[in-house]
């Protein structure tokens, strides 16, 4: 069996992008797509995948990676090393000790590789996979029932449309001030209609005070909160399952408007945009 493994771990966008360019690489080589699914590290995504998405999509284990005989990894050795020492995930790291494959640049990869086992690991889209194929996975996502019946009921609910004007603030450790997306909303002149994504609770509040009713947001969104206030996020907050499905509901919905306003880097304004 020729397969393609990707080595998922991070947040959300930070797995279904290479995730994605996995599907893609699967589909135009006829290889099998695999995925090793982290759900250990703290400050990534707790859930596992069958309890974000009801997709089919073959998981490996630790124990499955190590069996391996012969491989391609597309990653770099920087990033496979912090993988190691920062999160204690040591499988990527073993496999390029044991000596049994190559470890290539994720830029070299090319659909004609003739290894039968070829891994991913990164954090983005892998170059020269078909962006159109790695649109269609992300667009494919079926949430599993739990979480789709919220989308489905807030979108109702919240009034939802591509005349509300989307906006995902994202706060916490992108180290935004909550001004960046005020004045971004103030563009739009007073007549406006928002929906508000934020993983932050306090720039929620500081927006809803400045646009009120204008602002249309969720009841009971599961916030990013530190576990000690004093101390910066890095390391400190923890995305629970319960966390990381409230995350899926609110990138759907999202994704119902017309998204305009969010930061550059978000990863998770991205996918909601392909989604939309």
């Amino acid at each position: 069996m020729r397969t393609v493994i990707n080595y998922t771990t991070g947040g959300l966008g930070n797995r279904l992008r290479p995730l994605s360019s996995a599907y893609a690489a699967a589909k135009e080589t006829g290889r099998t797509l695999c995925q090793y699914w982290d759900s250990k590290t703290i400050n990534g995504t707790l859930a596992k995948f069958n309890e974000l998405f009801e997709n089919n999509i073959k998981e490996l284990s630790s124990e499955d990676l190590g069996k391996l005989e012969s491989y391609n990894i597309y990653s770099e050795m920087s990033s496979i090393n912090r993988l190691s020492s920062k999160y204690n995930l040591h499988e990527l790291r073993n496999l390029v000790g044991k000596g049994r494959g190559r470890l290539l640049s994720r830029g070299s990869y090319t659909p004609n590789d003739s290894e039968d086992n070829i891994i991913f690991y990164c954090n983005n889209f892998i170059p020269n996979t078909n962006r159109e194929l790695c649109h269609e996975f992300i667009r494919s996502l079926r949430p599993i029932p739990l979480i789709q019946e919220k989308i489905d009921k807030e979108t109702v609910e919240l009034g939802l449309n591509k005349n509300v004007i989307g906006v995902h603030a994202r706060g916490t450790d992108f180290n935004v001030d909550v001004g960046y997306y005020i004045n971004q909303m103030n563009i739009h002149g007073g007549s406006a209609k928002f929906f508000l994504s934020t993983d932050d609770v306090k720039y929620e509040k500081e927006i809803c005070r400045t646009f009120k009713d204008r602002v249309i947001t969720r009841q009971g969104r599961a916030h990013n909160t530190k576990e000690n206030e004093a101390a910066g996020w890095d390391y400190n907050f923890v995305i629970t399952k319960e966390k990381s499905q409230d995350s899926i509901v609110d990138m759907y919905l999202l994704a119902k408007t017309d998204i305009q306003i969010y930061h550059p880097a978000s990863t998770f304004s991205e996918i909601a945009k392909v989604l939309s």
